[in-house]
């Protein structure tokens, strides 16, 4: 008998405790089921944009998105010079790209992670 399961987007570097359900012997433990840090592609690592100008950021993972979608959480040191929408890989898709418009002059970082994957962050200058 094999079974099938879906993982939400869970922090990794923990474990889960795994049972299952149902039938005449209500819930029976199968242990733990750990989740391990992924790395979360982000291209290019640095941006210079002129203000009003425009670029993109590649974000990629290795393996499809799970249900709902992956929310990708991006902060900042410079909010008045970057200027992005929220990003999130959809269901089912390894890939997304999302415009950064440049603002007011600044320079700082992007910090970027998402739940499982190890964070990263991106040099960025706007002139």
């Amino acid at each position: 008998m094999n079974l099938r399961f879906v993982v939400p987007a869970l922090p990794s570097g923990l474990d889960y405790p795994v049972k299952l359900v149902g039938g005449a012997h209500g819930a029976l433990d199968l242990g733990n089921f750990r989740i391990d840090e992924s790395r979360l592609g982000v291209s290019p690592n640095s941006l210079e944009i002129q203000s009003g100008d425009t670029a993109t950021l590649l974000f990629k993972i290795d393996y499809e998105a799970p249900a709902g979608g992956l929310p990708i959480d991006v902060k900042t040191n410079i909010p008045n010079s970057v200027i992005m929408p929220e990003a999130i890989i959809a269901e089912g898709d390894m890939t997304v790209n999302i415009p950064i418009k440049g603002g007011e002059t600044g320079e700082g970082k992007l910090v970027i992670s998402a739940p499982g994957f190890e964070g990263t962050e991106v040099t960025v200058k706007v002139f």
